[in-house]
């Protein structure tokens, strides 16, 4: 079994909704892809780039059908990239100080470069459904005021989702 057929095992059921159907050709681009963005998480620092999207993807199944996904340190880009993926009615935005290198060029994936506590940066950034950040907020100085512009960009009736595993106990 390759990478991106185990990835599909792996999700199976986890999705609020079921993708459109694609042609042979399309299907073959899409395991393609997943099979690159599986292999990039799985050297990710020693496997945790798959574990973290797993915790990930489950997080955004329990949240119904979001619409919109933003993601506040999103780094390299791959886990937007993997959800953008599977997810391709699903408008996604990545937010990092740095450029993604997740080398996928979907079109309902974006992302933006800045500091979510820049206010002229913080004024262009859309609200979304399900907003989260991974292995993030932990390292930041100013993480309570990152946490509040997070909660802020929540939609009404949407979902926050933070993982800080590695966060000291005052840090939680």
């Amino acid at each position: 079994m390759g990478l991106s057929s185990a990835l599909r095992t792996l999700f199976r059921g986890l999705s609020p909704r079921r993708p459109a159907p694609r042609s042979s050709s399309e299907q073959a681009l899409v395991d393609a892809a997943e099979e690159q963005l599986g292999r990039k998480l799985l050297a990710l620092d020693g496997g945790l780039g798959l574990f973290r999207l797993v915790h990930l993807v489950d997080a955004f199944a329990q949240c119904g059908a979001p619409r919109s996904v933003l993601s506040i340190g999103s780094g390299g880009g791959l886990h937007e990239a993997f959800l953008a993926l599977r997810h391709p009615a699903v408008s996604i935005c990545g937010i990092d100080l740095r450029s993604p290198y997740a080398e996928v060029d979907l079109p309902n994936l974006r992302f933006l470069e800045g500091d979510v506590l820049q206010p002229a940066f913080a004024a262009t950034l859309p609200k979304a459904d399900f907003v989260f950040s991974i292995e993030c907020l932990e390292h930041i100085q100013e993480d309570t005021r990152v946490f509040s512009r997070m909660a802020e960009l929540v939609e009404p009736g949407g979902s926050l989702y933070l993982e800080v595993p590695f966060a000291s106990p005052s840090e939680q």
